[in-house]
């Protein structure tokens, strides 16, 4: 397990260095890394230098279990459908739509926050999986906002950088937002 990167420290604000295909065997263990550090957090994302490695990666999974302890009505409206561990090198989308939703998102390096971000709905992903294979992914609803924050991480962007202003409000906040808006405890 690594240590989280917190808001404040330079490396979560430059873009990280893309990795050849060839030397992508030497990631193996911070992969593995990645994905354990995540799931404790708990999380559904990391990118490589929240863990302080300046390297174009990021992890991502969203299992049953986290999403059951969303509102069902909440859960359908983000199209929050649980997805296999996955890692991708060099992500680059390639292709996406012109519908955007806007949720409520927080970061694990910006820890007890929330705010509304907007996001497209669906997105092509290009990358290099763990063995350097080339890899194509079409992403929609939750798993897209994933990606799309994992990968502002790799550029060096903070999802505050992008949140509507007026919507940024403490991890207690947000709880009592989603008790009132959508009946979750």
């Amino acid at each position: 397990m690594r240590d989280i990167v917190q808001a404040g420290d330079p490396c979560l604000r430059r873009r990280c260095r893309e990795i050849d295909s060839a030397d992508i065997s030497s990631y193996r263990d911070l992969v593995g890394d990645m994905f354990e550090t995540m799931r404790n957090a708990p999380g559904v994302g990391l990118a490589a230098n929240q863990v302080g490695v300046d390297a174009q990666l990021f992890v991502m999974e969203d299992t049953q279990d986290l999403v059951s302890r969303t509102p069902t009505s909440l859960a359908f409206k983000q199209e929050r459908i649980p997805f296999a561990p996955t890692a991708v090198f060099n992500p680059l989308v390639t292709l996406h739509s012109d519908d955007v939703s806007e949720f409520y998102e927080g970061c694990l390096s910006v820890p007890g926050y929330r705010a509304l971000v907007k996001r497209w709905k669906t997105l092509q992903l290009s990358g290099l999986d763990p063995d350097g294979n080339p890899i194509s992914l079409t992403l929609s609803g939750w798993a897209a906002r994933i990606a799309q924050h994992e990968i502002d991480h790799l550029n060096g962007v903070l999802y505050v950088d992008k949140m509507e202003p007026m919507s940024f409000c403490t991890q207690e906040h947000w709880k009592r937002i989603l008790e009132s808006e959508w009946g979750a405890r």
